[in-house]
């Protein structure tokens, strides 16, 4: 794409897209390989593809997905690359 820069912001709102069109499947591949491109997902990213496993009734696996953004012991893991 010519002119945008992409980053975590731009895949999360296409991610959010997919769900809310139910295209799930493709939602599902581009969160998966946020970490390939160099990204690490996002508490927005979370959410919409949370949003978008509940919206389908996939709630195991929304409660799943939940909880690896979360370590054992409820510390937050979701971060921005290079902070803690």
């Amino acid at each position: 794409m010519d002119g945008v820069e992409l980053d975590v912001a731009v895949y999360t709102i296409i991610i959010d897209g997919f769900c809310k069109s139910g295209r799930l499947d493709e939602a599902w591949d581009m969160f998966h390989s946020l970490s390939l491109k160099g990204f690490d997902p996002d508490v927005k990213t979370y959410t919409a593809m949370i949003e978008g496993l509940c919206m389908e009734s996939l709630v195991e696996e929304a409660k799943n997905l939940l909880h690896r953004g979360f370590l054992d012991d409820g510390t937050r893991i979701f971060k921005s690359r290079g902070r803690k």
